[in-house]
């Protein structure tokens, strides 16, 4: 049981949080734990084992669940560190739900309980440092709640903190999340000058998860920079390394990306085609903080191959009221100015 839990990590780091190899790590952790009744600290981890997991496979009904478990033993244990995770947890499931005030407030109470020690033993267990994650989260709902100087600030602090740590796999995710802050502000150059890093990091540490992430980014600053043709190019170049992690949270925030190239290119016909055809895989997907630019997206491209502006108009009305029921103003400018 102790081997694999330490064993958790390292596939996580190494083949992405998605890649079923992780699952069963987790899943046989699982069953030697009830088993043998197992400790609660030992329960704790691997819970927090599967909900990487689930989490990338955007089941996040069922990561809410786990995560609510997981807080239940850290009050019993009265441990502050594992409270810490799981405020961290629950603040990165709502952001993917689309909560971005909720996700402030859980990302702030993870950071008010983030003590180097503690945050060391939680990072060699789970693979990520709180502290990089909560403010990387911060910067994100920040962002799309629009406050975008503030959003600034925490992005590079989350960057700056993963740099001092030297953990890898952090940095690659405060890099990642970074270049994505930069590309939704329409800083094409410094969007690509982070996406690049990443994909160098991630590619000589052989972090599978963070070289896929990297792809997507990628395209987007491409894009902003006037080379879509490029841009697209550099998805189709990139797809086997974003289908080898098994990941499909985020897939939505993937696919507008690559239909936004296709946009700029000229090649709306296609990018219908693609954006219909790859949307569909995602349809199970329990992440919907990015269903705004969807239909955003969506009503462009129709706009584009109709020549009609009156057939886009519902798409950016519903891309409007979604953005406005999740309180993310970032989305909504974006839909009422497409």
């Amino acid at each position: 049981l102790q081997l694999l839990i330490e064993l958790g990590p390292v596939l996580v780091s190494t083949l992405g949080y998605s890649n079923p190899e992780v699952e069963a790590v987790y899943a046989r952790a699982r069953e030697l734990g009830e088993r043998s009744g197992g400790d609660l600290r030992q329960r704790f981890t691997v819970l927090s084992g599967l909900l990487l997991f689930h989490q990338s496979r955007a089941e996040l009904a069922l990561c809410v669940d786990l995560t609510r478990q997981r807080m239940a033993i850290a009050r019993t244990l009265d441990d502050p560190d594992m409270e810490m995770l799981c405020h961290e947890n629950f603040g990165t499931l709502a952001h993917w739900r689309g909560e971005m005030e909720e996700s402030l407030v859980e990302l702030r109470a993870a950071l008010a309980l983030y003590r180097p020690t503690g945050g060391r033993a939680i990072r060699l267990l789970y693979g990520t440092d709180v502290s990089v994650v909560s403010r990387t989260y911060e910067a994100q709902a920040l962002m799309h709640l629009g406050h975008l100087d503030q959003a600034r600030e925490r992005a590079r602090a989350a960057i700056d903190v993963g740099r001092s740590l030297g953990h890898f796999p952090s940095l690659a995710l405060a890099l990642t999340f970074g270049a994505g802050l930069h590309n939704a502000f329409g800083d094409g150059a410094r969007g690509l000058a982070l996406a690049e890093e990443t994909h160098a990091l991630a590619t000589r540490e052989h972090l599978a998860m963070w070289v896929a992430s990297s792809v997507s980014q990628r395209v987007r600053a491409l894009t902003l920079l006037g080379d879509p043709e490029v841009a697209i190019a550099a998805f189709f170049a990139g797809s086997a390394a974003l289908q080898a992690t098994g990941a499909t949270i985020g897939g939505r925030f993937f696919v507008t990306g690559l239909a936004d190239a296709y946009l700029a290119a000229g090649r709306a016909d296609e990018g219908l085609t693609m954006f219909d055809g790859l949307l569909a895989g995602f349809s199970r997907c329990e992440d919907c903080f990015y269903d705004a630019d969807v239909h955003r997206v969506r009503g462009s491209l129709l706009r584009a191959t109709s020549g009609d502006p009156a057939v886009a108009e519902p798409h950016y009305r519903e891309a409007i009221s979604l953005a406005r029921q999740h309180h993310n103003p970032l989305l909504e400018l974006r839909a009422a100015t497409p």
